[in-house]
């Protein structure tokens, strides 16, 4: 879900007459040259913005303009935490609290919190977002700016719903829609209904999801917020995702990437090909998938965002193992590591583990593929992504059987014991019926492989169909 928060709120400081140089002998206020950069920002023209910060923050320091230094500042800051550069990013944010400390009731300092709250959640901090969030909205209240208040709802319930407590989640969201709506901030409507959508689909109520992402959309057509419907697309696309219809995904992240293209703003456009990667993986189309997922790597790399290449890589990794390119895939899955690993992201980079840990068991170089699975799993539990825990769980199981295939058929059946999706249920019991290759656990894995495959009709799925419901051993 994206985080929302105000990149240019209005301050009390007087407006000066700051004249900073663009170029060709021609010079312009610090405002515009502010507006300039929010909008090349927006447009995920990031390169473009990045000069426009630095520029007017080296112009500020030779006229002794600390106020307007740190303004930029508070927005490279904010750029960088987009292009992943993480350690950067929070330097140059807390230069720009420190700088700006000088007007602590500026309602500046509301914007410069919010992006501090942004750039610690993207890094996996959600404490430390959790806390810069609430020090905003504080702020906002003192200066009774209702807005931005009531911005600071749709940021907590992000923290809450990466957590994993949507009831939580759910509540700061409703409060982010009726203060909205009562404050006749028709795009604080629209944000909310777009998280709400998200939260309802992530916590398995996709009915409810479809109904708000469709509000989502719709206020965003009618307020031309490009924006916001390529949010939408990409939403809606998920829900579908969710619901099994593949083509209708594909369909949907096809007209998020349009409205991207329109606005340039690459990182969406990143996004929508990401998505798509993942979704051709499912139904089977490794090949087109990585020709998709290297197409979005090497946007990434065009608009100096480090963000996005751990997940990439990690996706590419994936389609070369299942394409039966073992060493190509580990090449993918390292650059995968050294890029989150190089800039602090490992929440980006865990599922490479993952895919190392299943290489290495593939090879039968098990002590290594037990490393990598610790590793995944550390960093699965120090993040708090319970679908990655699970993942783990059957690995390490399937890890085990190399040695003991007993004992790992009792590790699965402690895991078949707890309320799962069917997706999850119909692997456990496939990987149960594969070590014990009993009659019984043969139908039941076939029964809810079928079960499974109306919500999620991959081709692992069909395979593994194929394979039950043929003469195999019984």
């Amino acid at each position: 879900m994206p985080s929302h928060r105000p990149h240019n709120v209005l301050h009390r400081h007087g407006l000066r007459r700051l004249w900073i140089g663009g170029g060709r002998g021609r010079f312009y206020p610090a405002q515009v040259h502010l507006a300039t950069m929010d909008v090349r920002f927006r447009q995920g023209q990031w390169a473009g913005a990045e000069e426009v910060c630095r520029q007017g923050i080296s112009a500020c320091r030779e006229l002794g303009d600390e106020y307007h230094r740190g303004l930029f500042l508070n927005q490279l800051g904010n750029i960088l935490s987009y292009r992943g550069v993480r350690q950067e990013a929070l330097d140059t944010m807390k230069e720009a609290q420190l700088v700006l400390s000088r007007w602590p009731d500026d309602i500046i300092m509301i914007s410069v919190l919010y992006n501090m709250g942004y750039a610690c959640e993207h890094f996996g901090d959600l404490d430390g977002a959790l806390e810069n969030y609430r020090a905003g909205q504080e702020l906002a209240r003192r200066a009774g700016d209702l807005r931005s208040e009531n911005r600071a709802n749709g940021n907590i319930g992000i923290i809450y719903a990466m957590r994993g407590d949507y009831r939580t989640a759910l509540d700061y969201f409703h409060r982010l829609l009726e203060s909205s709506a009562g404050l006749d901030d028709l795009a604080g409507v629209a944000l909310a209904h777009g998280n709400l959508g998200l939260a309802f689909l992530y916590s398995g109520d996709p009915e409810q999801a479809e109904v708000h992402l469709q509000q989502k959309q719709e206020l965003s057509r009618k307020m031309g917020d490009r924006l916001g419907l390529c949010q939408s697309f990409g939403s809606l696309g998920d829900l579908l995702a969710a619901r099994g219809d593949y083509p209708g995904a594909l369909k949907s992240y096809a007209l998020a990437r349009e409205h991207s293209l329109a606005m340039n703003s690459l990182n969406m456009t990143v996004t929508a090909d990401e998505k798509s990667g993942e979704i051709l993986a499912l139904m089977g189309n490794h090949l087109e998938a990585e020709s998709i997922l290297m197409g979005a790597v090497e946007l990434a790399d065009k608009m100096g965002s480090r963000l996005s290449l751990p997940s990439l890589w990690q996706k590419i990794g994936d389609c070369r193992l299942a394409l039966g390119r073992p060493g190509s895939a580990e090449i993918a899955f390292h650059n995968s590591i050294a890029i989150g690993r190089e800039k602090s992201q490992e929440p980006f980079y865990m599922g490479a583990h993952r895919g190392l840990a299943a290489l290495e068991l593939g090879r039968g170089k098990l002590d290594s593929a037990r490393e990598h699975c610790k590793r995944f799993l550390e960093l699965a539990q120090k993040y708090q992504d319970q679908e990655y825990v699970l993942d783990c769980r059957i690995l390490e199981a399937r890890i085990m059987a190399a040695d003991a295939p007993g004992p790992a058929v009792e590790e699965l059946l402690k895991i078949i014991d707890q309320p799962l999706p069917p997706p999850r249920r119909a692997d456990v019991l496939y990987w149960i019926w594969k070590l014990r290759q009993g009659p019984r656990d043969r139908l039941d894995a076939l029964e809810a492989l079928k079960q499974a495959s109306l919500l999620a009709p991959t081709a692992e799925n069909r395979e593994r169909i194929d394979e039950l419901d043929g003469p195999g051993p019984s």
